[in-house]
């Protein structure tokens, strides 16, 4: 019984020391640690005057880590030199590099740079400022900086120059002040003297500090603006200046893609719209009744139709045109013949597999393969619920697009149209003939569409507006135009979310320009409602947007 017993009392012991150890639990490590670094201690203290020294040491709480100096930090005004950082223990060494400037009230601000080592929590916007003389500038200019073409707001380098500074300053040389927007568009120039200066915003692609590269962003005020102290600032916060940050597509055209996989057509498609084009065909053998130029309305490409070319033939030709275009291209050997494709067709109609629909506020029309040389408008027919309908100019041809030809018709909703091409109707660059063209088409009925009414508050009746409405989901444009007078109305329009966009047209040129710094030309305004706007089937959607 003895042993028993204290076999027993040996095996449940044994059971319950490995049972505990199976289930112990590490001990946890307490809340995460989201609180940044925090500066415990500067030499020279922040804000001294009468600066003399080299060197700065700032200590702080924890370890940190000073992340892309380069392009986070902000030394103001500006010093050809950034200083060197130097991490030892929980401190950061400033050595300048060079001289510091008599009687000048410095700013050094560390953008989102400054981290501590653990977590890697930002000390967001640190400033240390000091003056070499015997008080501190105080003055500060505040504002914000958007994207010219959708308001939205963005980080820009943000750039103060002298009120007499002349016009090229901007492009060959550094500014006196700057600073950095944030996420928001936000921005504070502090430390600054009393006086007036001249305001900018930069993308900068090279790091340089001045706009001098066509793919640079920016942004501008044609007036001076004046420095003042912080609480002025923060009174009067409606004044705050809005810097509007645009590219002035002023660099080169450069060809992206070129193409000949069909006989007759060569693609070339270009990173940037051109607004004139000028051919010239440099090989001996070939003259210009045989190559046909042709631009989409976008004007980024450019088709060269050819035809009587032999494939062993080398096709060289020469272009020239706006946005700096100038290249000589050529195909030493272009497609065969048998790549030609029929005369073929696409269209606004959607075909799908239970028929041919379109919206009734849409133009319907056919664009084909190849450019047309000749044509019969008189043999076309559209039915409407199966009657004819006789509108003069039925079909006319598009002066921007011209392998389109368009029905000049209002269709209406809920309608069952046919239109009606007879074979040989239309006659292509390369001497072929359509086949017959039956489409039958459905326009959809009202009851599935919504309608927006659009209302500009501040308009003085004088300015033309655009509007621009885009799908939420797939940031699609869904319909565009003109608004007429103060009030608007938009029909057909499928119930979903959408963003509204109002362009101030100022030059009456039906789209949205871009600005010119030699011109001091603002890019055109734009005006956006603070909420998104909701359509529903059968439903009246209204909106006002403030245009000021």
């Amino acid at each position: 019984m003895k042993i028993s017993f204290l076999h027993t009392l040996f095996i449940s012991l044994f059971f319950f020391i490995s049972n505990g150890c199976a289930n112990r639990v590490a001990p946890s490590g307490g809340l995460k640690d989201a609180t940044p670094p925090r500066v415990s201690e500067s030499k020279p203290a922040n804000k001294t005057l009468n600066f003399k020294g080299k060197r700065i040491v700032l200590s702080f709480d924890e370890f940190v880590v000073l992340q892309n100096p380069e392009q986070q930090v902000i030394v103001s005004p500006y010093m050809p030199q950034l200083p060197e950082f130097k991490i030892k223990g929980k401190s950061i060494e400033i050595n300048f590099k060079e001289p510091l400037k008599n009687n000048t009230t410095y700013s050094i601000n560390f953008g989102s740079s400054l981290k501590d080592l653990s977590e890697g929590n930002p000390l967001s916007n640190y400033s240390f400022t000091f003056s070499t003389g015997a008080a501190l500038d105080t003055q500060q200019i505040a504002g914000k900086v958007v994207l010219a073409d959708t308001n939205a707001p963005t980080e820009a380098l943000v750039m103060l120059y002298e009120a007499n500074a002349p016009d090229s300053a901007f492009r060959t040389s550094p500014p006196l002040y700057m600073a950095r927007s944030n996420k928001e568009g936000n921005f504070t120039i502090r430390s600054l003297p009393l006086g007036n200066y001249r305001l900018y915003a930069l993308k900068d692609k090279n790091g340089n500090f001045f706009y001098d590269q066509a793919n640079e962003d920016i942004a501008f005020l044609p007036q001076t603006v004046a420095s003042k102290t912080a609480a002025a600032d923060t009174t009067n916060k409606t004044t705050l200046p809005i810097l509007r940050l645009f590219n002035e597509q002023l660099g080169a055209a450069i060809l992206t893609d070129r193409s000949n996989r069909e006989y007759g057509r060569i693609q070339l498609v270009y990173g940037r719209g051109i607004d004139s084009l000028q051919l010239t065909v440099l090989s001996n053998k070939i003259s210009m009744a045989q190559v046909l130029p042709e631009t989409t309305p976008d004007r980024d490409s450019i088709w060269l139709w050819y035809r009587n070319i032999s494939p062993d033939e080398a096709l060289k030709f020469a272009l020239s045109g706006s946005k700096g275009l100038a290249d000589t291209i050529e195909f030493v050997r272009t497609s065969p013949r048998k790549t030609l494709e029929a005369l073929s067709f696409l269209s606004s109609i959607n075909v799908g597999r239970t028929g041919s629909f379109i919206d009734p506020d849409l133009t319907a029309w056919l664009q084909f393969n190849h450019p047309i040389s000749n044509w019969k408008p008189e043999k076309i027919k559209l039915l409407a619920n199966d009657k004819p309908i006789t509108t003069p100019n039925l079909i006319t041809q598009s002066s921007s697009y011209p392998r389109r030809f368009v029905i000049n018709t209002t269709l209406k909703p809920d309608i069952k149209y046919q239109l009606l091409i007879p074979d040989s109707t239309f006659l292509d660059y390369q001497g072929q003939y359509n086949v017959e063209i039956d489409l039958p088409f459905t326009t959809y009925p009202q009851q599935r569409y919504g309608t927006l009414r659009i209302k500009l508050l501040g308009n003085n009746g004088v300015k033309s507006y655009l509007y621009q409405l885009y799908r939420v989901q797939g940031d699609v444009l869904t319909k565009s135009g003109l608004l007429k007078g103060n009030e608007t109305t938009i029909e057909y329009i499928k119930p979903e979310l959408y963003n509204l966009v109002i362009i101030e047209d100022a030059n009456n040129n039906g789209k949205w320009d871009v600005g010119n710094l030699n011109e001091k030309r603002q890019p055109e305004r734009i005006f956006v409602p603070k909420k998104q706007t909701q359509i529903k089937a059968l439903w009246d959607t209204e909106t006002e947007v403030l245009c000021e």
